[in-house]
């Protein structure tokens, strides 16, 4: 997706990420600097963390707009990074928990 993406066109590839059965997590990472993004991405974001079958993390790059997302991510209890580095590590964080659980608990899966 290019820096050109509206909120709209954001939650679209969200929904063809989560089909999709090579990715068995999203990274979303909005950019709130560009025209067509706004703080609606949170209500986007939130949303299809509801209804979606895959993690998602969030990563935010920038500005004063960039930290007031980090917020409202952070007060719906979406994990979000103000870097990308820290997105990917929470990404592996959470594969070496899943993997851990399911040599804890291989029968509930």
């Amino acid at each position: 997706m290019t820096a050109d993406a509206s909120v709209e066109e954001f939650g679209k590839l969200i929904d063809i990420l989560d089909r999709a059965h090579e990715i068995d997590a999203i990274i979303a990472y909005p950019l709130p600097q560009t025209p067509k993004m706004g703080p609606e991405i949170v209500d986007v974001i939130s949303e299809k963390i509801k209804t979606g079958k895959k993690p998602i993390i969030v990563g935010v790059l920038g500005s004063k707009t960039s930290k007031d997302l980090l917020i409202a991510f952070e007060q719906r209890r979406i994990p979000s990074y103000p870097s990308i580095q820290r997105a990917v590590k929470s990404c592996l964080a959470l594969r070496k928990y899943s993997k851990y659980m399911l040599r804890r608990f291989p029968d509930e899966q």
